[in-house]
């Protein structure tokens, strides 16, 4: 006898998660008691990624914990199936979040590196400064974006070199000393 012809290369095996029978029972019991306390199929509305991490760290921690019983009292459940569940929902949504950025998204993210070229000392002040420094310098002077820019990184290099003398606000014709007023 020959079997059906399936093509089934690349395709997840599935039948590896049958191993963990019991653990999938658990965490389905959670997604019951889940669908009494709120309403079916409500966590398919979506959830800020930091409440599922959140969560999820809450459930492992009680079970970690051993003077902690390993049940949340509430569900009855295990802690470590509320856990799974959390995970599970957290991977899902960003494996199916299709727009970026994600608008679920919410975790903590670092500030970008500063990248240093020793060719061009303008390069390591952030984008973001050197934007609301512009602004407040510069937008009432009716320079252009290139003068500014231009004048910007002028005074960033003598900063740098420490031969800044002037307020960088301050204009040359209102600058004190040899030369101007008083």
């Amino acid at each position: 006898m020959t079997d059906a012809l399936r093509y089934n290369d690349g395709k997840p095996e599935l039948h590896y998660l049958d191993t963990w029978y019991n653990a999938q029972c658990e965490v389905a019991q959670v997604c019951m008691k889940g669908a009494e306390k709120y309403e079916r199929g409500n966590y398919l509305k979506g959830q800020p990624y930091s409440q599922l991490i959140s969560a999820a760290y809450r459930h492992l921690g009680k079970f970690g914990d051993c003077r902690q019983p390993d049940r949340e009292p509430e569900s009855g459940r295990h802690h470590v199936a509320h856990a799974i569940w959390n995970l599970l929902q957290l991977l899902e949504l960003d494996l199916t979040e299709v727009r970026k950025p994600k608008p679920r998204d919410d975790r903590l993210r670092p500030p970008p590196k500063v990248r240093e070229k020793e060719s061009d000392p303008w390069h390591w002040l952030p984008s973001r400064i050197a934007a609301e420094y512009l602004e407040a310098h510069y937008c009432q002077s009716g320079e252009t974006y290139e003068q500014r820019v231009a004048k910007l990184k002028e005074e960033v290099e003598n900063l740098m070199k420490g031969d800044l003398t002037e307020d960088p606000g301050e204009s040359s014709s209102t600058k004190s000393g040899p030369g101007g007023p008083p």
